[in-house]
């Protein structure tokens, strides 16, 4: 980028690389789940762009290790859901121990489909698991509309 003397130009190229480094969360996600050669595996890529955007790939990926059963379930919504996995992953960071990781998810859940169904990441755990049975129950009846009925 040095030689680059026209500024439109190097400032599409700095987002270009930005957006590239941050997918590395997205990819190494896809990568485990489904694997180097899956089919659909570009298609998933896009479709979970969003999540590293703003940093839930990477709150995901730091789970691995804190909460592996969290992480596991999060790789299983993934495997099933592949390019409509975005609100499954984002209903299992809903049960994340950690509060900014629900605050983040559920943000950006309610952002991407435009529904709040009272869940907030810091209540007490029977307020927040009654919340997340609303969401999974919305998510269920809307699962064709999202292309993860197939």
């Amino acid at each position: 980028l040095p030689d680059e003397t026209d500024d439109w130009c190097r400032a599409l190229m700095n987002e270009a690389l930005v957006r590239l480094s941050h997918r590395r969360a997205v990819d190494a996600l896809v990568l485990e789940a489904l694997g180097r050669d899956a089919p659909r595996r570009l298609l998933t890529l896009r479709a979970l762009d969003v999540l590293d955007q703003c940093g839930i790939a990477e709150r995901l990926l730091a789970q691995k290790d804190v909460e592996p059963a969290l992480y596991a379930r999060a790789l299983e919504a993934l495997r099933a859901h592949r390019e409509a996995a975005v609100v499954p992953l984002l209903l299992v960071l809903l049960e994340s121990a950690d509060l900014d990781t629900r605050a983040e998810a559920i943000k950006l859940l309610e952002a991407l489909v435009r529904e709040r169904h009272g869940y907030e990441p810091a209540a007490d755990e029977d307020a927040r698991r009654a919340a997340l049975l609303r969401w999974q129950e919305w998510w269920r009846a809307r699962l064709a509309e999202f292309g993860a009925g197939e």
